[in-house]
């Protein structure tokens, strides 16, 4: 692939840029947030579009929906055509389409219902809608996409991955003919592994009919696996833009964050002797069916399930985007026992690396650590031991020394995920 480095876009004609963008700029009162940013779409590709929080690539993507207008000095192409970018009508008409992370659905009411909110219902004599067309599209739309699924249950009622199904038919309903570009902002965050691979199914589909998808994520494992190049914001600048077979985790790290970081070794030697710090014995309750664990001083046990099995309600604790600000003030009162739920959840790389080496400094520190995440890799990366649940009880329990390092557990969660169904409980 033709892929251009570090942000240069091809030259004027390059047809198989669908989306080309020269010097784009934004600034509000005190703040650069967009400075001289070159970026291009080229035609049936995954361009993944990464970033520290505040690095320009939110502020990217509302200049091509229209939500901000840029400032003068830019050049946009689409299709080799000028292209009126910060107007949501060019990008509406040009076929760039857009799924934000909270979908916008209404989940109260179907999915058919939730594409005719989109697209406007088909009616016959009397203006009576007629459901059964109405239900045989959304049937349809869904299942292009990989999700076969009950169209006609509370959006609610469904899984993560087929929710967002639903809102990327709906994007995508009203320009079947000439859709170009789909933008999928931050499309993972909240998906466990499992969900994670459908929607991923999906984006295939979606390239393999010749359609562009721009994918936004602070998880770079995924970009690994779906993107074809991907672009670097950092400063406000775009710093580059590359085949992801060019880069390994460690280069598009250092591209982010602006210097090298050494990933942890963890080794901890648990005194398996010590009196737990935090032990829990049948609990019961809020979905949860005799749950029983313990957590001893310098460990950190981890808790991995599917939404819906019980992982959720085990630590009932409130988020929030101060992740890194609340634990940073917990460690310092060197707390026996620290609860966490999802701790990294829509925090960037060096906000997470930052986070996870707290967590390292706490178990170091002595304290017994409990740790809830849908991010496989992070227990990995972060755990001794992993309980996985389902519907409610602890079905098994992965091991750090049961393989060959973070990876090979990450992928032992996964298998334990994946199986999940069909596993008897146990304690």
């Amino acid at each position: 692939m033709s892929g251009a480095k570090y942000g240069r876009p091809g030259g004027v004609g390059d047809m198989s840029k669908i989306l080309q963008i020269w010097s784009l700029s934004k600034t509000f009162p005190g703040q650069v947030a967009l400075h001289e940013a070159t970026f291009d779409v080229e035609e049936g590709e995954v361009h993944a579009l990464v970033g520290q929080n505040g690095s320009g690539k939110s502020t990217l993507i509302k200049v091509l929906a229209g939500f901000h207008q840029p400032d003068p000095g830019h050049h946009v192409t689409m299709r080799d055509e000028a292209f009126d970018i910060g107007n949501a009508q060019a990008a509406q008409a040009a076929g760039i389409r857009f799924v934000h992370q909270d979908l916008g659905l209404v989940e109260a009411v179907s999915a058919v219902e939730n594409l005719a909110l989109g697209f406007g219902y088909r009616t016959g004599f009397g203006r009576r809608i007629k459901w059964r067309e109405e239900t045989k599209r959304a049937k349809q739309a869904l299942l292009d996409l990989g999700f076969d699924i009950n169209v006609r249950v509370p959006v609610a009622a469904l899984g993560g991955a087929a929710r967002t199904g639903v809102a990327i038919a709906r994007a995508l309903q009203d320009a079947e003919q000439n859709i170009s570009i789909l933008i999928l902002d931050e499309p993972t965050a909240s998906l466990p592994g499992a969900d994670v691979d459908r929607l991923f199914e999906a984006v295939r589909r979606l390239k393999a009919r010749g359609i562009s998808v721009v994918f936004v994520s602070h998880h770079l494992e995924e970009v690994f696996e779906i993107a074809d190049r991907v672009t670097v914001l950092r400063d406000a600048k775009v710093v580059a833009t590359k085949n992801t077979s060019e880069l390994d985790m460690a280069s598009l790290i250092e591209l982010i964050v602006g210097h090298k970081v050494t990933a942890a070794s963890i080794d901890r030697q648990i005194d398996q002797s010590a009196a737990p710090r935090l032990e829990v014995r049948g609990l019961i309750g809020m979905g949860l069916s005799d749950v029983s664990f313990e957590v001893r001083p310098g460990e950190v046990l981890g808790v991995a399930g599917l939404t819906g099995s019980g992982r959720d309600t085990l630590i009932p604790l409130s988020g929030g985007n101060q992740q890194k600000v609340m634990m940073s003030r917990s460690f310092r009162l060197n707390p026996k026992v620290l609860l966490l739920d999802e701790p990294t959840q829509g925090v960037d790389i060096g906000a997470k690396e930052e986070i996870h080496t707290f967590v390292d400094s706490a178990a170091a520190s002595g304290s017994a650590v409990l740790v809830a995440s849908t991010d496989s890799a992070e227990l990995a990366r972060l755990c001794d031991r992993v309980i996985v649940m389902h519907k409610g009880a602890i079905v098994d329990t992965v091991l750090r020394n049961g393989g060959s390092g973070a990876s090979s557990m990450a992928e032992r969660i996964d298998q334990v995920l994946l199986a999940g169904s069909s596993l008897v409980a146990h304690n």
